[in-house]
């Protein structure tokens, strides 16, 4: 029973979450699109105020607008379904786009500055890179900069190809030392980067 019960809960929180998702997907739908109307409907007063038509110029330009429609084969309804269909696929388009392209993050990275007795000093860095994105990130590369007080000492980078996405399992471990000379280093940053193309 008891682990019915957690299974239950567990798949209430999954629709929490979905349903928490969505509706702030529609939120910012909703804010997007009134953005756009406050701003057509500016664009077309100044354009009434610029270009003052009169009843006979306005209706001469809209007979011309009828027979044009009528002998290319177009209604009303149909000029405004295809204009319609085509702003809806072009929107859709570019926001798949954004939420399916591939991007790297770092998830638990470390570093620690080693000065043995006898050896070289150096910074141990260790931690993941992983694809959070559904496509996949190409030439993917780790640019690790070694910083004392704000001067750079050092760049190497971590070459991995390239990375899937859609699982979480397809990720890459860092546990790489990085040798300097000098005194300690004080700063380390690790700056991901990759293509959305091969």
């Amino acid at each position: 029973m008891g682990k019915e019960t957690a299974k239950g809960i567990g798949k209430v929180k999954t629709g929490l979450v979905i349903s928490a998702v969505v509706i702030v997907v529609l939120a910012g739908l909703n804010i997007w699109f009134h953005r756009n109307k406050q701003s057509l409907e500016l664009t077309y007063n100044n354009y009434v105020a610029t270009h003052s038509y009169t009843n006979a110029e306005h209706d001469s330009l809209n007979i011309t607008y009828q027979n044009y429609m009528a002998t290319h084969g177009y209604t009303n309804t149909e000029y405004w379904d295809l204009y319609a269909n085509y702003t809806y696929e072009n929107w859709w388009h570019h926001y798949y786009k954004n939420l399916t392209a591939a991007k790297l993050i770092k998830m638990g990275m470390h570093w620690t500055d080693n000065r043995p007795w006898f050896g070289t000093p150096y910074v141990r860095v260790t931690g993941y890179i992983v694809n959070v994105g559904i496509e996949i990130a190409y030439d993917c590369e780790v640019a690790v900069k070694l910083y004392r007080d704000g001067v750079l000492v050092a760049t190497q980078i971590i070459y991995f190809g390239d990375i899937h996405g859609r699982d979480w399992w397809c990720d890459r471990y860092i546990d790489q030392n990085f040798y300097y000379p000098g005194p300690p280093i004080t700063s380390v940053t690790i700056i991901p980067s990759w293509n959305i193309e091969p």
